[in-house]
């Protein structure tokens, strides 16, 4: 949000700052290698399950293979 605010009226901007305050502030370093380290987590085990396909006379361009899926257009979004 804090990189948004430039984008709103100066009374918009003391409103946000004024009810979501706590918000607007950045997160401490630490807080912010924690949520990496989670993130890099679950998306690790996501690359491990989309490289199932790989090797295999199906492996393509798609989660499936070469056959379009609904997680190719829920990852692709």
């Amino acid at each position: 949000m804090p990189r948004m605010l430039h984008l709103f009226d100066a009374r918009s901007v003391e409103y946000l700052k004024r009810t979501r305050g706590h918000m607007l502030e950045p997160y401490p370093d630490d807080v912010i290698s924690q949520k990496w380290a989670e993130a890099e987590e679950k998306f690790s085990s996501l690359s491990k399950s989309a490289e199932l396909n790989d090797g295999t006379k199906d492996a393509g361009p798609f989660i499936t293979g070469h056959t379009v899926s609904f997680i190719d257009f829920a990852l692709g979004a």
